[in-house]
């Protein structure tokens, strides 16, 4: 491993430097989206890291907000039925009015040429628009998503089996920026799973790629790979054909500003008709602290935690849980070398728990929760996302496709020194008026929350948190049976 810090060490170095700047420097108010557009280029944002807003061409209006997408596909067979769907929600009081750029992989769609969509938000309301509709069948997609106004916005993809059979939906929030390090900490390559890195280039000018294969400690060092992406293109790597047999962190590094997703499936099935699935962006720059409000071990669910150290010394990684019920004791400390992967398995619980991941380092961390059983055998759903970097006020959540969702249930966690008090706004799926729940979470514990006083459908509303003290919100779905669910990340807008 010592060849590749000498090789690496550079970059890796620079991500620490940047991450450092963010920790040591003046910022009063680090998650606030207002704030985020007027850093210039490059800086570090205390969300998810260091990101780039695509400059828009000459005579064409600069938009509040651009939202990226880089993976996306709308498959009809030969094995499996792809759907593809946007929710884009407008908590202003002011109409919202933009449009969507699809930009399609393998075609002939130009710079000047993508497939646009005019779209608009009215007021406290969401939009769901159907992918394929918009680009035809079987389309590999990435998806830029502009407006005049805030906007939020989650992607829903959901998968059957030519004969109708349900599998495994994935439901990841949209990424607010580009940027030219990204970094996962999560994969696998293994038989049981079928891993991709999805590349979405919307600049003028085209991208090369290096992909850093982050491996656990004692395996073999890999070199890197390569991949180019035209401008305005979009690109996919099989990161299962070009590193098999591995568990794994990616560290991408592109001299373009790109969007990046990496893409999961896993268990019974071959290939993208595998049950289980995960799209998820990747992160910015790592973080000295890291929150997962829903972890369950409880039953068969299984859940581990994975970090990734993009520095030249040794992490040391303690974690805090939080819950209701008796909790199982963690490991103590977690030690995470430089430049290495290293993943936790977390113990057996009565019930869902939260848990911190704090580092004297800063590191990246990921957790994969799967449910009703292991992922590498059978039919279990599951969400592979990024720990929450910090707390805040507001959290918008738009609504998810899937109607396997049976029941929602959200997770708040309050680590503040005083009581929370929350307002839940509640949007239906269709035009209607939304509804003001209040809540409280008590400072110190992770308080469990349901909306179903709404009397709405679950999968399709939409829920803007707003809080009196910082706290971090999961939503959870549940279906008929134990392997059926999803963990859903909320998008921080303060």
């Amino acid at each position: 491993m010592q060849h590749v810090m000498r090789a690496e060490q550079g970059r890796w170095l620079v991500a620490l430097l940047l991450t450092l700047a963010w920790v040591l420097g003046p910022n009063p108010n680090p998650t606030s989206a207002a704030g985020a557009r007027s850093r210039p280029p490059g800086a570090v944002n205390g969300d998810r890291g260091s990101k780039i807003r695509a400059s828009a061409p000459a005579g064409q209006p600069q938009y509040a907000t651009q939202m990226y997408f880089a993976e996306g596909y709308t498959g009809q067979g030969p094995l499996v039925n792809f759907t593809e769907k946007l929710s884009i929600l407008n908590t202003n009081p002011l109409t919202a009015t933009g449009e969507i750029e699809y930009f399609l992989a393998n075609t002939s769609i130009t710079a000047t040429n993508p497939i646009t969509v005019p779209i608009m938000v009215p007021a406290h309301a969401q939009l769901i628009e159907d992918v394929g509709r918009d680009v035809g069948s079987n389309q590999m997609v990435s998806t830029l998503v502009e407006a005049d106004q805030t906007l939020s916005a989650t992607r829903t993809i959901s998968r059957t089996t030519v004969a109708g059979a349900a599998l495994g939906a994935s439901i990841s929030e949209a990424e607010d920026g580009l940027a030219q390090f990204w970094y996962f900490s999560e994969g696998y390559t293994g038989a049981s799973f079928q891993e991709y890195l999805a590349l979405f280039n919307p600049g003028n000018s085209p991208a090369t790629i290096t992909i850093e294969a982050v491996g656990v400690a004692g395996a073999q060092v890999l070199a890197p790979l390569s991949a180019s992406v035209a401008a305005h293109g979009r690109a996919t790597v099989n990161i299962r054909a070009a590193v098999p047999g591995r568990s794994l962190g990616l560290s991408v590094q592109s001299d373009q500003p790109i969007a990046a997703e990496r893409v999961l499936y896993w268990g019974a099935g071959s290939g993208s008709g595998k049950f289980g699935a995960s799209v998820n962006a990747g992160i910015r720059g790592p973080a000295a602290q890291w929150t997962f409000p829903y972890v369950s071990t409880a039953g068969a669910d299984q859940a581990y935690l994975s970090f990734i150290n993009p520095t030249t010394v040794a992490a040391h990684v303690q974690l805090s849980a939080y819950g209701a019920a008796a909790l199982p004791p963690l490991p103590s400390a977690v030690i995470v070398a430089p430049g290495i992967r290293t993943t936790v398995t977390l113990p057996i619980s009565v019930g869902s728990m939260a848990v911190v991941a704090s580092s004297d380092v800063p590191v990246i961390a990921e957790e994969g929760q799967y449910f009703g059983g292991s992922p590498n055998v059978g039919t279990h759903m599951g969400s592979v996302l990024a720990g929450v970097p910090q707390p805040a006020i507001q959290w918008s959540f738009p609504g998810v496709g899937g109607s396997r969702f049976t029941t929602q249930t959200w997770y708040v966690l309050n680590r503040s020194s005083g009581t929370a008090d929350l307002t839940a706004t509640v949007y239906p799926a269709q035009a209607g008026v939304p509804i003001v729940l209040h809540f409280h979470a008590p400072p110190g514990v992770l308080t469990v929350l349901s909306t179903d006083s709404a009397r709405l459908p679950h999968a399709g509303t939409a829920v803007f948190w707003g809080s009196t003290a910082p706290v971090v919100i999961a939503r959870v779905f549940h279906g008929a049976s134990a392997s059926v669910g999803a963990v859903v990340a909320g998008v921080s807008q303060s």
